[in-house]
């Protein structure tokens, strides 16, 4: 620049010295084609400083891909593919819609079991023919006779089933149907009698239901005197390997009868038995059926495999009230069978025990009381127990031998 400025400044003298000199002064290009100062493209073209992509294609800061691919943490699906958790749980054993099968038994609860070992879905006729007094089931309707057998197993024993088992029936309808109605059946359950622990009894209940709930029937059962929990039995399909129901010979360890079973009172010791009344076992307990038999034409035979089993008493009453009767007293038999001996079905007894009578303070009645005893019990050691309370369950227990 310094030297254009120059050249500039010389230009101006020449001109101011002569026209001439312009001429010559304006042929210097040397002013306009000092192109060097232009051209220097070098400071232009250090594109350097723009194309060092390295630091844009640095891209293993953004192909770290490891931290993406871990899929370990989403794959875990088991949590969502578990397919046991939509299935519907199988029924309850015992349940309507899985029932306990023919010939197996089933508890209760409150000690007690039950097993249903037969089923007539038609036994009107059978019926009928039991009882002159009993009559056919009415139109549209069938009576449907079940075979079952109920075991007691508690401590709590002597029980009665009649107080404390429940056994009724259910259909397709959903209609409840009770076990009455009927009429006399040819092998009634007793539910009166005293069952001891180990103890079972068999006999058949009765359902008069309409015609079209015979094939979907379905027994059902409960204990305790409230009721508890409903326990179904199929009347359709049997086990094929039937449990039946537990049950005990003899006197069970930890019943609350057991002690006295065990220990009786010796015959021929008067022993009080509640509300001023007394009991002595007089006479050894004996097979007495010809007996029976033989004093009355109208008496019918035990049941088949049966004994009418005798036993002389003597019951004395030492209170200090008349008494009308001794209704209140109950004299009982029991063995190894663990269920009380029926009273009746012995008829006319020789020399039976008169309970119609009124009794005065020290007075005693003599005579026979009456069992049917199953025949291979009769030599067991059958026992007899007795309370004076009405409705008692306090009981005195007494032996029928010598042993």
């Amino acid at each position: 620049m310094r030297r254009v400025t120059q050249l500039l400044l010389a230009g101006v003298l020449l001109v101011g010295c002569g026209g001439t000199e312009l001429d010559n002064a304006t042929t210097a290009a040397p002013t306009t084609t000092e192109a060097p100062a232009t051209t220097a493209a070098p400071a232009t073209t250090a594109a350097p400083t723009t194309t060092e992509a390295p630091a844009t294609t640095a891209a293993p800061t953004t192909t770290a891909a490891p931290a993406t691919t871990a899929a370990p943490t989403t794959t875990v699906a088991p949590t969502t593919t578990v397919p046991p958790t939509t299935t519907a749980p199988a029924p309850a054993f015992g349940s309507r819609d899985n029932p306990v099968l023919i010939g197996d038994g089933y508890d209760l609860g409150e000690g007690w079991s039950l097993a249903v070992s037969g089923v007539n879905f038609d036994a009107a006729d059978v019926i009928v023919e039991t009882n002159m007094f009993n009559e056919p089931p009415e139109s549209g309707r069938a009576f449907v006779l079940v075979d079952v057998v109920i075991a007691y197993n508690g401590t709590d024993d002597p029980r009665s089933l009649g107080f404390e088992v429940s056994i009724d029936a259910v259909a397709n309808s959903n209609t409840s149907y009770d076990s009455l109605g009927c009429g006399v059946l040819p092998e009634e359950l007793d539910s009166f009698s005293d069952v001891f622990s180990g103890g079972a009894i068999a006999g058949q209940v009765c359902f008069d239901v309409e015609a079209d709930d015979v094939s979907g029937l379905t027994l059902y059962a409960s204990s305790g005197l409230f009721g508890g929990t409903d326990v179904f039995f199929s009347l359709s399909t049997e086990s094929s390997q039937a449990t039946g129901v537990a049950t005990s010979v003899g006197p069970v360890l930890g019943a609350a009868s057991t002690p006295a079973r065990l220990d009786p009172n010796p015959m021929n010791t008067v022993v009080p038995i509640g509300d001023g009344w007394a009991l002595s076992v007089t006479g050894l307990g004996l097979d007495g059926t010809a007996a029976v038999l033989a004093e009355n034409q109208f008496n019918d035979p035990p049941p088949e495999g049966y004994v009418f089993f005798l036993v002389d008493v003597m019951l004395a009453y030492e209170g200090t009230e008349k008494q009308d009767s001794a209704l209140a007293v109950t004299i009982s038999a029991v063995g190894e069978g663990n269920v009380a001996y029926a009273t009746s079905g012995c008829g006319v007894v020789p020399g039976e025990l008169e309970v119609f009578v009124d009794v005065f303070p020290g007075a005693s009645i003599v005579g026979t009381v009456c069992f049917v005893v199953p025949a291979a019990e009769v030599d067991s050691g059958v026992l007899l127990y007795a309370t004076g309370e009405m409705f008692g369950d306090s009981f005195v227990t007494f032996a029928t031998s010598r042993e």
